[in-house]
């Protein structure tokens, strides 16, 4: 824990760990990472979680452009209020869920512009236990989900957001 301001990285490559990037919700923000790769690790790409879901200070333009998250359990997990995090020309492949906000997650946006998701096996926006203030937001990006695994079914939908978040 401590004071975070305008920190972040340029082609950084963080691989095989339980999490790649844990932010603190206390006095963390204005943090910018360029051309970096979070890849293969187990949890998440990011994660952002307190003990009581509070955030004091922290989450204020959290930038990442020209980044790649794959192949998490979540590629972002958010426990916190008041995380703004936008995503500009990033690639999300094979991840379980690509956003997923936790109980104590009551406010906060995720904006994602000119982004590329692929293979995700779980939700694109996981919000069912988080509270009703959160925004996603998709800008000119592809998602391409796995297959649909239930053969009985061919041609449906499959559920990619689930919750009280907005979403445009």
């Amino acid at each position: 824990s401590g004071e975070v301001r305008d920190a972040g990285g340029r082609n950084v490559v963080i691989t095989g760990w339980r999490g790649a990037l844990a932010i603190d919700p206390i006095n963390t923000y204005l943090s910018a990472w360029h051309s970096c790769r979070f890849e293969q690790n187990r949890e998440h790409g990011i994660c952002v979680a307190s003990a009581d879901g509070k955030s004091v200070n922290s989450g204020e333009r959290m930038t990442f452009a020209d980044c790649t998250f794959s192949g998490s359990a979540r590629a972002i997990a958010i426990d916190a209020d008041s995380m703004d995090f936008v995503f500009d020309a990033c690639s999300f492949d094979f991840n379980g869920d690509v956003v997923h906000f936790g109980p104590h997650a009551s406010f906060g946006t995720v904006a994602f512009n000119h982004c590329h998701i692929e293979g995700i096996d779980g939700l694109l926006v996981d919000a069912a236990q988080a509270g009703k203030h959160l925004r996603t937001v998709f800008r000119d990006s592809i998602v391409l989900p796995r297959h649909w695994k239930r053969k009985d079914l061919s041609n449906t939908p499959r559920q990619l957001v689930a919750g009280k978040a907005k979403f445009s």
